[in-house]
């Protein structure tokens, strides 16, 4: 057989066109398996952001539906309805608190961006220092009200007592001063990111 050069290797018998097919079929392979990788991190990708918008769209709803609850006990105590009671602010305030664990361990799971999260954890550091209470009539019928705090303290923290790692970044998150001026609304965002970032878990798949 004539002596070939090819790829380098001097090519003298047929072991040598095999050894070169077989790293010519190797080669094309690595490529199919990069190419195939492409494809599944791109579906995955697509994947995680229509979890993320499902995500978003739910627990918009849910929001929406709650603040048609609080809108509604504000509306009946200034009528002076007095079958607002206790019983009424205390779902107001159980649902709250389920609806920022959810968002808490979508977050955890990797399914919400952790930008649009930290918008989420704006209104509720907002909440904790603003502290705007709920009214409604005690069973003498006398007015009564519980402040933002007060509701996470008598009904949030029994409704998140098997959650301490939620817990603990609430605990941290009402240390974060509340600065209500735009001058400071970067500084805040940025301090409110960071916490968020600290408390999130070592399992999250999805990096932002």
């Amino acid at each position: 057989m004539e002596h070939l050069h090819l790829f380098g290797v001097d090519i003298g018998t047929w072991q040598d066109i095999e050894a070169i097919f077989s790293m010519i079929v190797t080669l094309v392979g690595l490529i199919g398996v990069y190419f195939a990788w492409r494809q599944i991190s791109s579906s995955a990708s697509i994947s995680n952001r229509e979890k993320s918008l499902e995500a978003y769209l739910d627990f918009s709803q849910k929001y929406d539906s709650l603040s048609h609850i609080d809108h509604a006990n504000i509306q009946r105590f200034r009528a002076g309805d007095k079958t607002l009671h206790e019983t009424d602010v205390a779902f107001y305030f159980d649902s709250y608190w389920v609806l920022h664990l959810q968002e808490w361990q979508f977050y955890q799971a990797g399914i919400l961006p952790t930008t649009l999260y930290v918008q989420w954890v704006q209104h509720l550091h907002e909440y904790l220092h603003v502290n705007k209470a709920r009214r409604y009539f005690a069973e003498d019928g006398a007015p009564a009200e519980a402040s933002f705090v007060e509701g996470y303290e008598r009904y949030g923290l029994h409704i998140l007592r098997f959650h301490p790692d939620f817990i603990a970044f609430i605990s941290d998150l009402q240390d974060v001063p509340f600065v209500p001026e735009k001058r400071n609304a970067a500084k805040s965002l940025n301090a409110l990111t960071k916490l968020v970032k600290k408390h999130r878990s070592a399992g999250v798949y999805w990096k932002h």
